[in-house]
């Protein structure tokens, strides 16, 4: 069984044989307790790491059908921060029936399974790829075993000490010689290529540092462009660098080829949009991308006024139409077919796209002037497939779409928050306290109302709603008296900002008057709403549904307490 998924096979994959039997031999060494053996995979961005790791999922799927080597689950999860993590388990705890997991509350699913791990006699691996935030998600999720049948294998950059602790650590370098031009000898003879290799092959790997991700962006152009090695050498010696990364070890072999490849990518764009999109793709997660993000309507209006200005019109009147949904997938395709992204054939998974994390980094450096219209245009397409789609059966597309806007949010500077706060930073809060996620929901809406005093001021509207979120999630993560003291600023500031009928100083009195209910505070919730029931008969009407709710609410206190 797998749950989460892998990484697709690289084109033409390296195995790394002697790479690979460095990682056995460790963790053969590393067997004798019953704790389980933990690997991590560490190294810089581009050599490799997580396709050695599905290498060794894939490679578990196959044992899995010999009973002697059997492994009975595979668990693939991004690590790059919490809620991925909790929801890949919380899936694999429904999945398996696993006990004490009610489908309820992911976290409490998510403990359950790692219970479970714990004590299971089935044998099992879970790969962690790329944890790259400690501080978020340390320590309960590293699974561990009295059985030793397990295995953890985590790949990521760190090299903290809490890191190393967790497990025997393997270091992945790039590529040796050997290995570059074996890659490109392979790569180029499956497409039926191979004598564009020449003698200034090992010249090309070796400008390109051996760097994996480098290495098959090269072997990239060199198929679609029909070029040989030597001239793709003398176009890299020759390309303008002054716009490449070379802040992370192999940054600038990166950029150099990203920029050889998108002048190339630029002859083949008839609709001259692989440019902008890329440059939204850059902003979003490098795990998974659901593929409506580049196929909803805000995106393409986006591609629409991006679109490079030396496109041929496509209609008769010497104009340019609307970019369309059947464009916006066949320049997917083509940035595909160049390895910039890798993206699924048939798009209907939540993370239908992905894209190299030092390559996405690469994009924005160079597109950093686009950024807020791509944040805002990335935004509004993240809330619309939010919004559009039928989620409850779905937790995987909300884990995914969470972890879109998570990076987005990061990647978008203060795109996202001024002149105001974006709608989707609301719907994704909020969706963590929808899925049962209270204590990351009390952290999301601290950061939000932190991030709105700063840039909108204290007494701004969207400020207040993220205030007035955060004592919500304080409530239902136990934190009542915390909520408490926030409610009654809020519901101050509200009155004195917005007035006394105001629709949010109505809703603030309201949530203040459950925090007092859930405190046994019952004579000043009772008090309280019934000045809210007063104000929303006399401002919404006797029928509204939110009059109605205060005087449902109402009812259930009086009897609580004892009145009538």
């Amino acid at each position: 069984m797998v749950i989460g998924p892998i990484p697709p096979r690289a084109v033409a994959f390296e195995p790394r044989r002697a790479l690979r039997e460095r990682i056995d031999a460790a963790r053969t060494a590393a067997s004798g307790g019953s704790v389980v053996v933990t690997q991590l995979l560490t190294g810089g961005g581009g050599v490799g790491k997580s396709q050695l790791a599905a290498a060794y999922a894939r490679d578990a799927q196959t044992r899995s059908r010999h009973r002697r080597h059997r492994v009975e689950l595979v668990v693939w999860t991004d690590a790059t921060g919490l809620q991925e993590i909790i929801a890949t388990y919380a899936q694999a705890a429904r999945t398996l029936a696993v006990p004490g997991a009610a489908g309820e509350e992911p976290e409490a699913d998510a403990r359950a399974f790692v219970n479970w791990l714990h004590h299971s006699e089935r044998r099992w691996l879970v790969v962690l790829d790329n944890v790259d935030n400690l501080t978020e998600t340390d320590p309960w999720w590293w699974p561990t075993s009295d059985t030793g049948h397990g295995w953890v294998l985590a790949t990521t950059r760190l090299r903290d000490a809490r890191i190393t602790a967790q497990g025997n650590t393997v270091d992945i370098d790039v590529y040796t010689p050997d290995e570059s031009a074996a890659y490109l000898r392979r790569r180029l003879a499956d497409a039926g290529h191979a004598r564009l290799l020449d003698e200034k092959t090992d010249a090309l790997c070796e400008e390109l540092g051996h760097l994996p991700l480098a290495l098959g962006h090269a072997a990239a152009y060199l198929v679609n462009e029909n070029i040989t090695a030597t001239e793709y050498l003398r176009r890299l010696r020759t390309t303008t660098l002054e716009r490449a990364v070379p802040a992370e070890g192999h940054g600038r072999e990166v950029a150099a080829t990203l920029l050889l490849t998108l002048t190339a990518i630029r002859g083949h764009d008839r609709d001259g949009i692989t440019h902008p999109l890329l440059g939204l793709l850059a902003l979003l997660d490098p795990a998974g991308i659901p593929e409506q993000v580049c196929t909803a309507e805000p995106t393409l209006v986006h591609l629409t006024e991006h679109r490079q200005h030396d496109v041929e019109p496509d209609g008769g009147d010497g104009t340019l139409g609307p970019v369309t949904a059947e464009q916006a997938r066949s320049a997917l395709r083509l940035l595909h077919r160049y390895s910039l992204i890798t993206h699924e054939d048939d798009g209907d998974g939540p993370a239908a796209i992905r894209i190299h994390a030092l390559t996405a980094r690469a994009i924005r450096e160079q597109t950093a002037s686009h950024t807020p219209a791509a944040a805002r245009a990335a935004a509004d397409t993240l809330a619309n497939v939010w919004w559009r789609e039928t989620l409850l059966d779905r937790r995987d597309l909300i884990a995914t779409l969470r972890a879109n806007t998570t990076q987005l949010t990061a990647h978008s500077n203060t795109a996202l928050l001024t002149p105001d706060a974006h709608l989707l930073l609301f719907v994704a809060g909020r969706s963590l306290t929808e899925d049962g996620l209270h204590q990351l929901a009390v952290e999301y809406w601290a950061h939000l109302a932190r991030e709105g005093e700063r840039l909108l001021g204290e007494e701004h509207r969207h400020t207040l709603v993220a205030r007035n979120n955060l004592a919500s999630a304080y409530r239902e993560a136990g934190r009542t008296d915390e909520a408490i003291a926030l409610e009654e600023r809020v519901l101050a500031t509200r009155e004195r900002v917005l007035g006394e009928d105001h629709l949010d100083t109505l809703t603030a009195r309201n949530n203040l008057a459950h925090s007092y209910s859930a405190a046994g505070r019952m004579d000043e919730a009772i008090a309280l709403e019934e000045r809210v029931l007063a104000t929303r008969e006399r401002v919404l009407g006797r029928d509204h549904p939110d009059t109605i709710g205060a005087r449902e609410s109402l009812a259930v206190w009086r009897d609580i307490s004892g009145r009538e």
